[in-house]
This record gives structure tokens, sequence and C-alpha cells, in this order.
């Protein structure tokens, strides 16, 4: 399996961010989980989308994980 490694940017490289909250980093993260998880699609999946998707949802659960953590009393 290939591992995503993450690109090093230089000034003056394009770049985006995406700005999300929590309710829309739940649903990328179920998404890129049944897309993973689904044999039919997931064995059509190149090495290096995987590896990089993988990296995606790692990071998604890292993010959820921080908010139910901290995340503030009503």
């Amino acid at each position: 399996m290939t591992k995503y490694v993450p690109k090093e940017f230089k000034e003056g490289d394009w770049t985006c961010r995406a700005v999300m909250g929590i309710d829309e980093c739940r649903i990328l993260y179920d998404t890129i989980n049944q897309y993973l998880n689904n044999e039919m699609i997931a064995k059509s999946i190149p090495e290096e989308n995987r590896g990089y998707l993988e990296h995606v949802h790692r990071m998604l659960f890292s993010m959820i994980a921080d908010y139910n953590y901290n995340k503030p009393s009503k």
C-alpha cells in the first residue's frame, strides 16, 4: 500500500483551503468511509489515490475526535 506524504508548498505555489463546520467534516468523513469500504469501488481505486483518501480519512477522524473532546458545552 502506498502511504501518502503531504507535499511541501513554496511561496507562489497554487493552494486552496476549505473551511468546514463539524457537520460538513462528519459528512465528508462518512462519504470517504463508505467509498473506501465498498468492495466494488475500493478495488478500482488507484493505489496513490487510495493512500491520499486514507490520509484525508485519518485527518477528518482526528478533527472529529478533537471536536468531541473539546466541544463547547451548551
